[in-house]
């Protein structure tokens, strides 16, 4: 008897991938191997929140180890202590002032405000002369051939602007950044020098606070790490 071809054709049984072998109707599902090395879930489940390491990205190919500076989130009061611990190694007198301008400041004296804005003048100084010398600015500046404008024709001595381009000269910045961060430091200084000549009591107190925070700010963006 002769058959179609059709029907002397039997079906190939179809060919499963090996992590596809678990779910095909004719197996039977196998035991599920750990990786060797690797708890199993069960056990990562088991483990306690404590004992848990988490995964470090210095060992891992391919990414930088984060700098502390950008890997976490600080709030105001750690930002200020962050800050106050600088400048107790770079600037040991203006941890002093900085605090007692704040001091001034919520203490309701009659002259609160011009206090305030005094000591905050004196921090930011001592802060720009402490970490910008006048012979190494100068120094500097001859090696890179500009800013000749920034040195003060009377008495040859560095201005603020110069010395805030020295201070951060190693921190990778463009241009534009450093601008940026002389102009902080600019309008903070008109701030200060503006609440010491203020006539009413009131506002002087609030453009006060308002310049002691963006002291802090560009104090802030001259710590090198």
């Amino acid at each position: 008897m002769r058959h179609s071809r059709r029907e002397s054709t039997r079906r190939p049984r179809p060919r499963t991938l090996p992590h596809l072998a678990d779910h095909h109707p004719d197996r039977q599902p196998s035991q599920h191997r750990p990786t060797p090395g690797r708890p199993t879930r069960r056990a990562r489940a088991l483990t306690p929140p404590t004992s848990r390491k988490p995964p470090d990205r210095q060992h891992r190919p391919g990414l930088r180890p984060a700098h502390p500076r950008h890997h976490r989130t600080l709030t105001r009061e750690q930002l200020t202590d962050h800050l106050s611990s600088w400048l107790g190694q770079a600037c040991p007198k203006a941890v002093p002032k900085l605090r007692g301008a704040w001091h001034a400041l919520t203490s309701n004296g009659p002259d609160a405000a011009s206090q305030a804005a005094n000591s905050g003048v004196e921090a930011l100084d001592w802060t720009l002369r402490t970490i910008a010398p006048d012979d190494e600015v100068l120094a500097w500046r001859e090696n890179v051939g500009q800013y000749a404008k920034e040195i003060d024709p009377k008495n040859g001595k560095p201005h603020r602007a110069l010395r805030v381009r020295y201070a951060v000269r190693g921190f990778g910045m463009k241009s534009d950044g450093v601008t940026v961060i002389i102009m902080m430091m600019t309008r903070c200084l008109d701030e200060l020098q503006g609440v010491k000549h203020g006539v009413d009591e009131t506002k002087t107190i609030a453009a006060a606070r308002r310049a002691l925070l963006a002291l802090e700010n560009t104090l802030t963006a001259l710590m090198p790490y």
